[in-house]
């Protein structure tokens, strides 16, 4: 078994993740998806829409049990 902790860094006070990097965001409404910020907008990693609600958090996409 692996344990991995979730680090939520809060916006604004804790910065942007680096710029195309995907990782987990947490929007006003609630919901936690994979996306990323393209240097202007916050985007989802499925579709590269645009997030339409605020993104209040992000996290650093886990590394899962196969760490490269």
């Amino acid at each position: 078994m692996k344990t991995e902790t979730i680090t939520w860094r809060e916006l604004p006070q804790d910065g942007m993740p680096d710029a195309e990097t995907a990782v987990l965001i947490n929007t006003a409404v609630g919901g936690v998806d994979a996306g990323f910020f393209d240097g202007e907008q916050w985007r989802w990693c499925e579709s590269g829409g645009i997030v339409a609600e605020p993104v209040v958090a992000w996290a650093d996409m886990p590394v899962g049990v196969v760490a490269a």
